[in-house]
């Protein structure tokens, strides 16, 4: 795969013409892996075999690469494989993990998503049942981490280097267990590689439950998650010099500091641990403070943080370029259908929820939901439709490209994480200050906007609100209700049931991996 983060390396591709469905290609990344010497790291997709392969100490060690350069484009492999993530290989899951359940939409023209936003989910319907593509990145990130460090470097520059790598390599599988503990919960811990497909040993030995009504509380992969981001912030740098698709498109130590604010945000409220709020303040403060990289834009601006690319709000993006013969195929599940190939299916549309959550005034409204119109403005074909405004791809020609970056860490959740913390722990007047520089920014300044109660419930909901339609379509809606046990109370029609409240709070475990051993999670 032809990847941004590898643009002077690899010829630019022409421009097309009309609506582009290009699904990054499986097969192509791991050759190219190969090519780089990753021999075990994408061995095929990670299916219930692969818990029975042999750990690394049985590997020859001249398998793997021999130096720097190679290691440092296994790297790169890791950031090319989460283009792929999701049984269609489409990033799109990225953001449907984490909101497709929630309140934020509707279904729009199609029906493709129909069974995941009424939360109908079963293991036959789902399209998104496995937790193949997260493992087979792990597994990659394992084989850095353990080869890298075998690197005989003597020079100080590389030693740091090498250590730069293996951080990377670190935030990347803490990024995906992180993304795996909140959807299935029920995830084995692998810390090292493997290579071969025929091992004796059985998927139990490599399992640790996070969390099963029959198994005792076990938090090793959240423990595992913290301390590769704690590894990852002391080897990263801050940026990649001048290069802006590096600096927000690989990680840095801005980008292991948001992610560490958000993990342990996750562990104070979903576990109810409050030792953990004031960790989640200090991390998201390093990033607020580091001003000489992250600004929040103007709130006339705040549409460029979509339609533009690592824009200085930017901690960490997945970058795509149709340039590069990459799609991350949002725009199209969105948009709604348009003359020239300059429309989308439309398969999601916003709620009736979160088109009301924008009161008037508020500048971001306009660059999350608009509307076709009555009669339809061109390009679009269809009457008053509600659609997500937030992707919109590159228009190339007389078409649409879907390449829009994934929005992974941005400034203004560093703000919110730090309120929410901060009201959590009693200290509810500088929760608002923090809350009112969202506010502040979303309405140009307008004091008679900002939030001044002082009672910490409802500013806890404020801050709620704020998450909402800041953060809206971005894949954290679902994950915010889930960590604030508030599923019950926002959503009832879809979790009226318990089945259907276990169904929202877990994704079900695909029907290979209980073949070999595993425990399905309830409600399935």
């Amino acid at each position: 795969m032809k990847s941004v983060l590898q643009n002077k390396a690899f010829k630019i591709m022409p421009a097309g013409t009309g609506w582009k469905h290009r699904a990054p290609d499986a097969k192509n990344l791991k050759r190219q892996l190969l090519h780089l010497g990753m021999i075990c790291a994408l061995m095929g997709v990670f299916s219930c075999e692969v818990l029975e392969q042999e750990p690394v100490s049985v590997i020859p060690s001249d398998s793997f690469f021999k130096d720097l350069a190679q290691a440092e484009g296994a790297v790169i492999g890791l950031y090319d494989g989460a283009q792929v993530i999701g049984n269609e290989n489409n990033p799109i899951w990225l953001i449907l993990r984490g909101d497709g359940r929630s309140d934020l939409y509707q279904v729009g023209v199609g029906t493709a998503r129909q069974n995941l936003v009424n939360n109908n989910l079963q293991t036959s319907n789902n399209p998104d049942p496995s937790w193949a593509n997260t493992y087979d990145i792990i597994n990659a990130a394992n084989n850095v981490i353990y080869f890298t460090a075998r690197l005989p470097e003597t020079v100080p520059s590389r030693i740091e280097k090498r250590e730069q790598l293996i951080g990377e390599a670190k935030f990347m599988r803490a990024w995906m267990y992180f993304n795996a503990v909140r959807n299935w919960r029920n995830v084995p811990l692998i810390t090292f590689p493997f290579i071969t497909l025929d091992s004796l040993q059985p998927a139990a030995k490599y399992q640790k439950f996070y969390d099963h009504p029959n198994y005792p509380k076990d938090d090793a992969v959240l423990v595992q998650i913290g301390q590769d981001l704690l590894a990852a912030e002391e080897a990263l740098p801050l940026d990649y010099g001048s290069s802006a698709v590096q600096t927000r498109g690989r990680a840095t130590k801005g980008a292991a500091r948001a992610m560490l604010a958000s993990v342990y945000l996750w562990r104070a409220s979903y576990e109810r641990l409050p030792e953990f709020y004031e960790p989640a303040i200090v991390y998201a403060q390093k990033v607020i403070d580091d001003a000489a990289r992250y600004r929040l834009l103007p709130g006339t601006a705040y549409g460029t943080i979509f339609t533009g690319r690592n824009t200085e709000e930017a901690i960490f993006e997945l970058q795509f370029s149709y340039l590069f013969n990459e799609s991350s195929q949002i725009a199209g599940q969105f948009l709604p259908p348009a003359t020239l190939g300059r429309g989308g299916q439309h398969q999601l549309a916003p709620s009736t929820a979160i088109a009301n959550a924008y009161v008037p005034g508020d500048l971001r409204k306009e660059a999350s939901i608009q509307n076709t119109g009555t009669p339809a403005v061109a390009p679009w074909t269809r009457n008053n439709l509600n659609y997500v405004n937030k992707y919109q791809g590159t228009l190339s020609g007389t078409g649409r490209e879907q390449d829009d970056n994934l929005k992974i860490l941005r400034l203004a959740d560093m703000y919110l994480i730090k309120a929410e913390a901060l009201n959590e722990l009693g200290r509810t007047a500088e929760a608002l200050e923090a809350l009112n520089v969202i506010r502040d920014r979303a309405f140009g300044g307008d004091d008679t906007k900002r939030i001044t109660a002082t009672d910490q419930e409802t500013v806890r909901e404020a801050i709620a609100n704020e998450r909402f339609v800041e953060l809206a379509f971005e894949g954290h809606r679902w994950y915010d209700l889930v960590r604030t046990h508030q599923l019950e109370a926002k959503q009832p029609a879809l979790t009226d049931t318990p089945d259907k409240l276990n169904r929202q709070r877990y994704w079900p475990i695909q029907n290979g991996m209980i073949a070999e051993g595993f425990i399905q999670n309830p409600g399935y």
